[in-house]
């Protein structure tokens, strides 16, 4: 995300909480997948396919490094992807008893191929999470 410190620490307490406000220059890349290319809309300012940080090589803007750190922005991305993801996990797991979190993670996905993957659950409720494994 191309905010500021403070406006990451906005961006994070929005999300949890509705009564505040994101932050000020928050941008999301247009993507509508009815249209003739999906990842660039028509007339869209910020379009997916030219700002997205999927991968490292998506595209410029991925490859673009941030001065103050040296990393790219898909790095960064990267990075507040996986803090946002253990964030949302944790509060998961404080929201239910350890009987629920246990049948949470010790739940299996047949037919799912799990060398692919660091590990799979899926809860009472049919939710499936999986955590990706890195691959050199």
């Amino acid at each position: 995300m191309d905010l500021s410190r403070d406006g990451r620490e906005q961006f994070h307490a929005a999300v949890w909480d509705p009564a505040k406000a994101p932050p000020e220059g928050l941008k999301l890349t247009g993507y509508d997948p009815k249209a003739g290319t999906p990842g660039k809309p028509q007339n869209d300012p910020y379009p997916h396919d030219d700002f997205a940080k999927d991968n490292p090589r998506k595209n410029r803007e991925a490859e673009t490094r941030d001065q103050a750190t040296g990393k790219t922005k898909f790095e960064l991305a990267k990075e507040a992807a996986v803090r946002e993801s253990k964030d949302l996990l944790d509060r998961v797991r404080r929201a239910l008893s350890e009987q629920q979190w246990e049948g949470l993670i010790a739940a299996d996905v047949p037919g799912l191929d799990h060398s692919r993957y660091a590990w799979v659950v899926t809860g009472p409720c049919g939710l499936t999470v999986v955590g990706w494994r890195e691959t050199a």
